[in-house]
């Protein structure tokens, strides 16, 4: 496993490979969507996802239309256009079983709700996301949808949200300039004159390190980092030992070494939360390689 920043195409040319030599199956061009997702690639996506809808006339054809409205409708909403992007989420959990981990899905579709004007079904779609996951099988990333549907059945989206999330979905669209411009936009006007709470601050400048992490502007990543390592959140507390594992790697690409080593130390400073199972394996991963 690579860090985003780090990864190469290897995995996004296999996948094309195997529908190149065989054009005629369903399943490995759902395959291929799902990985240009991953790659930041939503419209490509979208394309392959709906070839996979048109060849689905062999085997698996359930999993393949439900893997591919997964597929479509988080395109969609990465490309911010959330009317579109419904209808496929919706078909997708109509699916959907008990093994599957769609507490993702479910609060995707409730935001997707909420931003085009419809409280009444996010809030009805917040209310299904479950706890009753299974913490070996369904990981970390179900516990994390669960709060966040929790907190949103309290708090609606605000403008502050909207525009993380718009900036978020150009980030993971590999619209990094645009994302970065998006988030210095919300600093000028969100930010002026106007208490945020820490919960909000981190987010932001999380997401902004990060677009800069990707970009490569390492000086500009750390500034953005040891704002978060120097704010005191009460729900987003899992960005702290974030934050310190993306200045261990940056000071780790710069050479200096016992400065990434005492960043990577301050992770264990912080216990029982957001994706820590998830951010040892980063650590431990990204130890053995560097």
């Amino acid at each position: 496993m690579k860090e985003k920043e780090d990864a190469d195409n290897q995995s996004l040319s296999f996948s094309k490979e195997l529908t190149e030599q065989y054009p005629g199956s369903a399943v490995f061009k759902v395959f291929y969507s799902s990985i240009l997702l991953q790659y930041g690639f939503p419209d490509e996506a979208i394309a392959a996802a709906e070839d996979a809808l048109r060849l689905n006339n062999n085997s698996f054809k359930t999993d393949i239309i439900k893997s591919a409205n997964a597929v479509i409708g988080s395109a969609y909403f990465r490309l911010n256009d959330y009317k579109k992007a419904i209808p496929h989420l919706e078909e997708h959990l109509k699916l959907a079983n008990i093994e599957d981990r769609y507490n993702v899905y479910l609060f995707t579709l409730a935001v997707s709700h909420e931003l085009t004007g419809n409280r009444v079904k996010a809030l009805e779609n917040y209310k299904k996301v479950r706890n009753d996951f299974i913490n070996e099988r369904d990981g970390e990333l179900d516990k994390f949808f669960y709060r966040l549907a929790q907190d949103k059945i309290k708090n609606p989206i605000n403008n502050f949200d909207l525009k993380l999330i718009k900036g978020l979905n150009l980030r993971e669209s590999n619209r990094i300039d645009e994302a970065v411009n998006a988030y210095y936009e919300i600093i000028e006007s969100d930010l002026t004159g106007l208490k945020k709470s820490d919960d909000d601050l981190i987010r932001l400048y999380y997401d902004l390190g990060v677009s800069y992490t990707y970009k490569k502007d390492f000086d500009k990543a750390i500034e953005c980092f040891n704002k978060c390592i120097k704010l005191n959140p009460e729900s987003e507390i899992w960005l702290i030992p974030h934050s310190y594992f993306e200045l261990g790697k940056i000071y780790d690409k710069n050479g200096d070494k016992k400065k990434s080593a005492d960043m990577f130390d301050k992770i264990f400073n912080y216990d029982d939360f957001d994706f820590e199972s998830f951010l040892e394996m980063r650590l431990a991963n990204y130890s053995r390689k560097s």
